[in-house]
């Protein structure tokens, strides 16, 4: 049976670039012939519900904070995971009325339309979003939410390309209606979310497994180093703020910029290389601290952990890069940079016009700690050393997870292997 021009469309690009590795008889993937005449060729509009989203009165304070979810891009944009139940803020059941938003049932799928057009995520409850998301509920005679959510991870890009706007692009609810989509059968559409799905599983339980790590490892320091005891030592004898770091202008080199740095936890996204030009230098152990707003405020952080030993590496000009002192460990540095009290004076410290306010590493210089026996520290400094190199195994592992997940996605989407 010949393949029809709008398949070949829809496949366009996946079976040319990319090859099916030899398998074993009996493994679970087989490749698609491309005359597999069970997919459907549909759009998103006719197997999902469409529904936009709203803003209520900024200016009528009984619209806001009430018990009504309401997820914003900016929501999506720091959330890790597939599954959102709260965002930033709440909005009242009078201000839903008096909005054009729309209570949203759980396993809705989330997809942020403008400023930027691709985060995704799934409903966890019933809740509310701004206009700037097209929420996709899914007739379940027809698709299954998380095969959506994935087609919808792997199709960003085709999106993207379809988007209009003056400022900014935006995907309109017509275009996400008429997106094309081929649909396998309902019951293999369960089956490719299942394997991917897994996939999440996995990194998931390593993220959570971290982010109770972190916060042992918080606890420790917070018990030595925030509690106020007799003696309090300024930062100026404990860490060295932007050290100097030789790294040659033009060496191709690691670089890191501001949407590498995690706003939970420690482990940045991969680096890219670039020649090296002007920017913060570090190496393994350092810490990076955003100093400009808001990502200062959005907790912009990262412990370097992912470079090769002796390695230099560079990044944004607004970054302090935070290197403790012997005998204190590189960890201190991390720690330090998210604990809520130091925080907050940065914060705090914040200077220039609205909207471009930084902090100046001078008035860090100053911020005090509780400062422990040799002893203490010593004993501090083995337990957090143990905590990180867990933390980065963890990270390694959900890596490799989400690069094989990132290789199969576009792959099973398109129907190139079956399952």
């Amino acid at each position: 049976m010949e393949v029809s021009t709008r398949r070949k469309k829809l496949l366009q690009g996946v079976s040319r670039t990319r090859e099916v590795p030899d398998r074993r008889p009996g493994e679970r993937f087989q490749e698609m012939s491309m005359a597999t005449t069970e997919w459907k060729e549909t759009t998103l509009g006719d197997v999902c519900l469409v529904e936009s989203g709203g803003t209520p009165s900024t200016a009528n304070n009984t619209y806001w904070s009430g018990s009504v979810s309401w997820i914003t891009p900016r929501d999506l944009a720091s959330h890790e995971g597939r599954w959102i139940e709260q965002g930033e803020k709440n909005i009242t059941e009078e201000g839903l009325r008096n909005s054009s938003a729309r209570l949203l049932p759980k396993n809705t799928v989330l997809f942020s339309s403008r400023a930027p057009i691709g985060y995704v995520a799934i409903a966890a409850r019933e809740l509310a979003t701004n206009q700037g998301l097209k929420n996709l509920v899914c007739d379940e005679k027809e698709t299954h939410y998380k095969f959506i959510y994935y087609w919808l991870k792997a199709n960003v890009h085709a999106i993207e390309r379809r988007a209009s706007g003056s400022t900014f692009a935006e995907a309109s609810a017509t275009v996400m209606k008429t997106q094309e989509v081929l649909l396998p059968p309902l019951d293999e559409q369960r089956s490719i979310a299942t394997v991917l799905s897994s996939l999440d599983d996995k990194i998931e339980l390593l993220r959570r497994q971290n982010e109770t790590l972190e916060q042992i490892a918080q606890a420790i320091f917070n018990e030595w180093f925030v509690k106020p005891t007799s003696k309090r030592v300024p930062l100026r004898e404990l860490v060295e703020f932007n050290p100097a770091t030789p790294l040659k202008k033009g060496t191709v080199a690691a670089y890191f910029d501001m949407g590498a740095l995690p706003t939970v936890g420690s482990w940045p996204e991969e680096p890219i290389q670039r020649p090296f030009g002007s920017g913060a230098k570090f190496q393994n152990g350092d810490t990076l601290l955003a100093r400009i707003t808001p990502c200062l405020e959005n907790g912009k952080t990262a412990f370097v952990q992912r470079l090769k030993n002796g390695e230099v590496a560079w990044g944004s000009t607004e970054f302090i890069v935070i290197r403790p002192n012997s005998p204190l460990p590189p960890t201190f540095g991390y720690l330090l940079a998210r604990n809520p009290s130091f925080r907050d004076f940065t914060i705090r410290a914040m200077t220039g016009t609205s909207g471009r306010q930084r902090v100046q590493v001078d008035m860090l210089l100053e911020y005090e700690v509780s400062m422990p026996s040799d002893d203490v520290i010593s004993e501090f400094s083995h337990a957090v050393e143990v905590i990180f190199s867990k933390i980065k195994n963890n990270a390694e592992q959900a890596d490799t997870l989400a690069a094989t997940r990132d290789a199969l996605l576009p792959r099973l989407m398109s129907g190139e292997i079956r399952v």
